[in-house]
């Protein structure tokens, strides 16, 4: 058996992914212990993801209610897990549900044209029948651009990124089901 090493990249998207989850359903001591478990050392570059993660996960958990998280949807045709799941009320026998998903991205478009929520939405209700989602959110958590110039003392890039860090802001945006997205997935 042949084992490859993992990728030791500082800005592996799915290692810092995994830890923004971690941050926004355990909290950001956890999330930083995640991400750096990844990886057999941990150097500046590191460091500054981490620092990212310090002040994105506070402002993100902000944004969302408490619920429950990673909720499995199985079925024959699907398999997800909905990031976080927010019980909104019950009226007439039928409990109301939002449903939100969290990615660490700047590319937005690329998720609002994306299937991912419309499939959660309906497959949730298939398997829960008297259950209905609400509404449908991405948390979107946009990730710093800001690099070390070449020459750069480690400590002023770290101040430009707090600076920059602090003028982000996460977005919770609102998706509008589509059933077509739901029927073309069917008919693949």
């Amino acid at each position: 058996e042949i084992l490859t090493i993992p990728p030791d990249n500082a800005d592996n998207a799915l290692f810092l992914g995994t830890a923004l989850h971690t941050g926004l359903e355990i909290g950001v001591d956890a999330a930083i212990q995640q991400y750096y478990s990844n990886y057999p050392i941990i150097t500046d570059e590191h460091i500054n993801e981490a620092i990212k993660l310090e002040v994105m996960i506070p402002k993100a958990k902000a944004m969302i209610p408490d619920g429950q998280n990673e909720v499995l949807i199985e079925d024959p045709d699907f398999k997800g897990f909905i990031d976080l799941l927010v019980f909104v009320g019950e009226e007439g026998g039928i409990k109301y549900y939002d449903l939100y998903d969290f990615k660490y991205s700047n590319n937005k478009q690329n998720y609002l044209d994306s299937d991912q929520l419309h499939l959660y939405k309906y497959f949730f209700e298939k398997m829960n029948p008297l259950c209905t989602i609400r509404n449908m959110y991405f948390l979107m958590v946009p990730k710093s651009k800001c690099k070390q110039f070449k020459g750069e003392e480690l400590f002023a890039y770290r101040q430009r990124l707090l600076a920059d860090l602090d003028t982000l802001t996460p977005e919770l945006v609102q998706i509008q089901y589509d059933p077509n997205k739901v029927i073309r997935f069917l008919l693949q």
